[in-house]
């Protein structure tokens, strides 16, 4: 990575735009014991989570990642984070019946391991793009 700072930001930044994305989409499982309050409220917090504010902070991830690495790899780190945050809600829903704190978190670990590696092989990604392009033009060849 050329600016280490730089991509802790981004990676920090992107990864915890898939919290507000979960407690929007999924179920928030409420557990049984000393911070039984709490976790009720965050049943509940669902409905405070409204799409329009998952926009402002997809919006806010996206210009922050933006100002740092352009809006094309912005756009694509958005959409990875998004695309690994529904599936690992899938495997919540599936495992658990929804989400819950310590899932949340966990899933904020992943997805900025997912935004720091895709931002170390980027230069890479690109090269191989580039190249898939060029074999499916030298491919299609002259009509």
């Amino acid at each position: 990575l050329e600016h280490p700072a730089e991509s802790i930001i981004v990676s920090q930044t992107l990864s915890r735009l898939s919290s507000p994305f979960l407690i929007r989409t999924k179920d928030y499982v409420a557990e049984v014991g000393p911070k039984s309050p709490f976790y009720i409220f965050m049943v509940q917090a669902k409905h405070l989570v409204s799409w329009q504010r998952f926009a402002v902070a997809a919006l806010y991830s996206f210009l922050v990642t933006s100002f740092f690495n352009g809006p094309v790899v912005a756009l694509f780190l958005v959409v990875a984070v998004l695309l690994l945050s529904h599936v690992i809600g899938w495997k919540g829903d599936y495992l658990l019946g929804g989400v819950m704190g310590d899932f949340l978190g966990g899933t904020i670990c992943i997805c900025e391991i997912l935004v720091l590696v895709l931002l170390l092989a980027q230069d890479a990604l690109v090269e191989l793009y580039q190249s898939f392009l060029k074999d499916i033009a030298s491919a299609e060849g002259p009509e």
